[in-house]
This record gives C-alpha cells, structure tokens and sequence, in this order.
C-alpha cells in the first residue's frame, strides 16, 4: 500500500466518522438492545464457563456469539456504556471499509475505481442501522470476517506455496468466525465461487477444489436455522412451520 492508497483510505474514514458521528447522541433502543444488552445476564462476564454458555446453542434463541462475547468485552470495559459500544460498532465499521478499498483495488486494480466504489459503500444510507444500531453489531463483526476471509484468499490463499496455505486457511478460519457472528454469511463460499471465474481461468479447477471445505461448513447454519425454528424436532416455536422458517432466517 502506497502513500496514494494510505490518502484515499483515510480521506474516506474521516468522511465515515463525520457523517456516523451522529451516533454518539444517540442512546439505546426499547427494540432489541434491552435484552441483547441492557438485560442480558450472558454478557456480564468473560469466564470460560460464561464464553461456554455463549457458544452452546440453545433452542428458540438466536445464534450468533462473537456477536455476545464482543458485547461481554464492552461490558468489561465500560458496562452498558452507549458510546462505548457504538465505538466498538463504528471501529468495526471502518475495518470493513478498509477491507472492502483492498478487495476491489487487488481485484481491479485501478485506484480511483476502488476509492470511488468504497467511499459509496461507506457512505451507504443503508448501512446507518448496522452502525448506530446497537444490536445491530453482528452486521459489522460479521463483515469484518468476510471480508477479511475474501482478501486472504484473493491474495494467494488459493495457492499451494507455504505462504499461500497459511494465508488459506485463516481465510476458512475467518469464514467460520464470520458465520459464529451471523449465519447470513453463509453466502461467502459462493462469491469466492464467483470469484475463481474471475480471476484466473487457468487456474479453476484448483480454485474450485480448494473451495470445498468452504461449501462443507454451510450445512451447519442451515442445520441450526431447522433446529431454531423447531422444524427438527416439530415443536414450532410460532406454532406454525413456515413463520417459524422465516423468522429463524432472520
């Protein structure tokens, strides 16, 4: 990364600060954040027992937590303090925004395009909630690790040189985190897929191969959306098969 990279990413964080910096007069929502946040016994503390509780699933409840453990490392920093946790939701933001800048100027290679598509997802009206939304900050962990899985594996972890596997393999490891923050991020096996048709025609067929295991762990999501909703063991949580379905998607 150059000084031209380095102005760019920069020129686009203080753009993002000023513009989401509205988000620190902002306090807590009556939607979500009491009982993800304010009322939420499992992130009073970072014990191994508690960090246990947090990763065993449990029917009728969401499943998402990294997205828990972070808020048990706000509450271990400052308790239920709203600019605390819209800082940590703000700071994930920009790891996005960096992320997203390497992405499209690896694959691209051209710097304005990159700046100038980055700076619109930065700047995206429809990320406002991710961001200044406390209970939306399995948006922004989540992204994190997608995108930190996409540029692994775009920048040799689809190679069989030893840098090439370490690189590999944080990228599934950083998808599996990804999906532990929210389960949408299931998608990533097939925009990698996307991407080996993008890249390097010669090389396909060893793209497509290395992307197996990525495909593999999609069951798990799709398998506890079923366990969720009830529709495995036929007790429905909202009594019906497909509002259950639906909600457990969500």
């Amino acid at each position: 990364m150059d000084r031209i990279d380095r102005r760019n990413i920069i020129l686009i964080f203080l753009l993002t600060v000023f513009v989401f910096s509205i988000g620190f007069r902002n306090g807590f929502l009556t939607f979500d954040d009491p009982g993800l946040i304010l009322n939420n016994p499992r992130i009073r503390s970072l014990s191994v027992d508690n960090i246990l509780n947090i990763m065993t699933p449990h029917s009728g409840a969401s499943y998402q937590p990294l997205r828990d453990i972070s808020y048990a490392i706000d509450y271990a920093v400052a308790g239920t303090s709203h600019t605390v946790i819209y800082l940590h939701n703000l700071l994930l933001y920009l790891v996005n925004i960096f992320l997203v800048y390497l992405i499209l100027a690896r694959l691209f290679n051209r710097r304005e395009l990159a700046f100038w598509v980055t700076a619109m997802f930065a700047l995206h009206p429809v990320h406002i909630e991710s961001v200044v939304w406390a209970s939306a900050r399995k948006d922004v962990l989540s992204g994190a690790f997608f995108f930190l899985a996409i540029a692994l594996y775009i920048t040799g972890g689809d190679r069989l040189s030893k840098k090439g596997w370490w690189k590999y393999i944080l990228s599934f490891i950083f998808f599996v985190l990804s999906v532990l923050a929210k389960q949408t991020t299931v998608t990533l096996p097939f925009v990698l897929l996307l991407l080996a048709f993008f890249l390097d025609r010669a090389k396909r067929k060893k793209r497509l191969l290395f992307l197996i295991p990525f495909f593999l762990i999609t069951v798990f999501p799709v398998f506890f959306v079923l366990f969720k909703s009830g529709v495995l063991s036929s007790h429905f949580r909202y009594g019906n098969p497909y509002i259950s379905l639906l909600t457990a998607v969500r």
